[in-house]
């Protein structure tokens, strides 16, 4: 049961990593970016919430992944 279940979590973790990493670049681009703002568009304390507004696109990306896959598993004959 336990080898069945590490498989499929694997395979799963495996589909999501490309997407993933697309995000992580993303991330770590837009910040790169914001903090050579730092003192052009503002001081540091005011740049946070702008360095930390693609974090608020996982969430939605997590929800629309998931009901993605449901969509597909039930769309198919093995679900």
């Amino acid at each position: 049961m336990k080898a069945a279940f590490r498989q499929l979590l694997w395979k799963e973790v495996r589909q999501a990593a490309p997407a993933a990493a697309v995000f992580l670049l993303g991330i770590v681009l837009w910040d790169a970016f914001v903090r050579s703002r730092i003192g052009v568009w503002a001081g540091p304390r005011s740049i946070l919430p702008v360095a930390a507004l693609p974090l608020g696109v996982l969430p939605f990306w997590a929800v629309w992944r998931m009901a993605y896959r449901l969509r597909r598993d039930y769309a198919t004959p093995h679900a």
